[in-house]
């Protein structure tokens, strides 16, 4: 993370030099969950106040955007939620409907905090028919599926997403949970090593990494 910081700053430079004020604010609020990923919540809070000082209207108005992806990054699920309104006004306003796919990861997210994991995979699966190519959404899915101990749904929700990207190291993570809590210990393994194997260079401060070492290692002593 702290590498494609550095990389997202020199690019920010270049941008500066050709891209208009409404592509430079989404390139800085898109980098935020970089910056919190990296353990950098103070940095990332402070670039969304810079932009709200930099920008004027009615390019003002995207600002709620920010500071949801801040809450969401970092599970702050209060002020999310309370922050959904304002996202909404922007849709209604601009016409964006581009948009309300946040709405429902952001519902969705919100339900599946607080246990409700009914609820967020109905919002989950909103957001999947508005962007059906975005097969981060079927992790989302599968994830609640498993908490609810629904381990064939989850199963199948996680290979789709693997179909895609058979190395992305979430997915991998995932659905070795899955095969741990069916009893395929062997296969589990298999996942959650290829995960580490992707996450191996990772930060000591990357959150989905300390998981799945720390995943592994309980793993481990449950079997010596």
């Amino acid at each position: 993370m702290n590498k494609a910081i550095d990389c997202i700053q020199r690019g920010r430079a270049e941008d500066e030099k050709y891209q208009a004020p409404i592509q430079m604010l989404m390139t800085n609020i898109n980098s935020l969950e970089t910056y919190i990923n990296a353990g950098k919540q103070d940095l990332a809070f402070e670039m969304i106040k810079e932009i709200e000082r930099k920008v004027s209207p009615p390019f003002d108005k995207l600002i709620p955007l920010g500071y949801l992806m801040f809450y969401l990054a970092t599970e702050d699920m209060d002020n999310a939620e309370k922050t959904i309104e304002e996202v909404e006004k922007l849709i209604n306003a601009w016409g964006i409907e581009y948009f309300r796919w946040f709405i429902f990861l952001t519902q969705g997210k919100i339900h599946e905090f607080r246990g409700e994991y009914d609820q967020a995979i109905l919002n989950y699966k909103k957001m999947l028919e508005l962007s059906p190519t975005d097969i981060s959404t079927n992790e989302h899915i599968g994830r609640c599926y498993r908490k609810l101990k629904d381990y064939e749904m989850a199963e199948k929700c996680l290979q789709d997403a693997l179909k895609i990207e058979p190395f992305n190291p979430k997915f991998n993570y995932e659905i070795a949970l899955v095969y741990w809590d069916m009893g395929k210990k062997e296969i589990a393994m298999e996942h959650l090593n290829r995960a580490l194997y992707v996450w191996e260079e990772a930060d000591p401060e990357f959150k989905p990494a300390q998981k799945a070492r720390d995943k592994l290692a309980e793993w481990e002593s449950s079997n010596s």
